[in-house]
Order: C-alpha cells, then structure tokens, then sequence
C-alpha cells in the first residue's frame, strides 16, 4: 500500500494543496484534534470527544492512534525501525501518515522540506515488500521452551526484545537469534 494514492495535485501555483482539503470526515477530524491537542492531552480530549459525540470504539482508537502517532512520524527516518515498523503495520497507518502530510502545510518554511523527506521515506518503506515490512520472527516461544523455560512473562519480554533487535537488524538470521536467546536464557 504506496502512499501514492493518498497524494493530492499540485495546484496551478505548483505548491500541493492542502490533504486535508480532499480528506473525509475523519481525516478532517484528526486534523482538528491534532492541532487542538498536546500530547499530555490525547486522552483526556479523544475521553471528551467521546463523551460528547459518541462516536464508536473503532472511531476514537483510531483518533487516538493517528494523533500519538504523529510524534513517531514526526522524525521517523532518524528513528530506530523497530520504532516506526509497528506504526507502518498498524490498521489506521495510512490515516496516521495522511495527518502528517497535511501538517506541512502548518510547518515553518525548513521543517515543510523535512517534513516532505520524511514522507518520501514513508513512501519508500510502505512500498517495500510485505516479508520486509513486516518478516516473520525468527524465534517463538517453542524455541524458548526447547531452551528449557517454562511459559511465563520472561516470554513476552524476550521476544519482545528479540524482535525489536531483528527489525532494527542487530540479529540478521535464525541462528544468531537463537544464539541471543540463549544468552539470555543463561543469564
């Protein structure tokens, strides 16, 4: 899923024009809630919007996601990828990612020239084939068994851990990752 279709046309002036402009109800309303809401301020506003318009579940999770998510977007590329992969997979990423396009059009002159090369590299991410955007992990909780740990929370911690090593690739194949988890299995 390119980022491409999301893309509007450059105006007669040769500037793109406002995203937002040609977004749906629920873009627009992102963008709203962007420009109204500091990030110590997510919940409680996205709580009040709900308690007031009553939108579904569905609805405000994915106003929530879309405006946090833009602290990650907002300098991705210099962002460890275990950091910006999962925000990439997520259901509402491309909502996300066309909140933060049509904030350009807020920033200063410098940051609009940051900001595009940020959603070029978006671009050049979300095009990737799906085995790399998101691989499978190379360990699971069977290798962590047949290393002689019972299931616990050490599970969700390590593989966690394992995971986010093999996004920002410190573990390149299955061997290496097995070696990692008995290292720590060990410790």
């Amino acid at each position: 899923a390119s980022l491409t279709t999301t893309r509007t046309a450059p105006t007669a002036a040769g500037n793109s024009t406002n995203g937002i402009a040609q977004a749906d109800w629920l873009d627009r309303l992102c963008a709203l809630l962007w420009n109204a809401t500091q990030d110590a301020a997510i919940e409680n506003t996205v709580q009040s919007l709900k308690r007031r318009l009553k939108p579904s579940n569905e609805v405000s999770d994915m106003l929530r996601y879309c405006i946090s998510a833009q602290r990650v977007l907002d300098d991705a590329p210099h962002k460890p990828w275990s950091q910006v992969q999962p925000l990439l997979i997520a259901p509402h990423s491309l909502r996300a990612v066309r909140l933060f396009e049509a904030r350009v059009s807020l920033a200063d002159a410098q940051r609009a020239i940051e900001m595009r090369d940020t959603i070029a590299w978006l671009d050049r991410q979300l095009s990737l084939p799906a085995a790399e955007l998101n691989p499978d992990p190379l360990v699971s909780g069977a290798d962590l068994i047949a290393l002689g740990l019972e299931p616990s929370s050490r599970f969700r911690e390590l593989l966690g851990v394992a995971w986010r090593m093999q996004l920002d690739r410190q573990l390149l194949d299955r061997p290496a990752a097995l070696a990692w988890l008995r290292a720590q299995v060990g410790s």
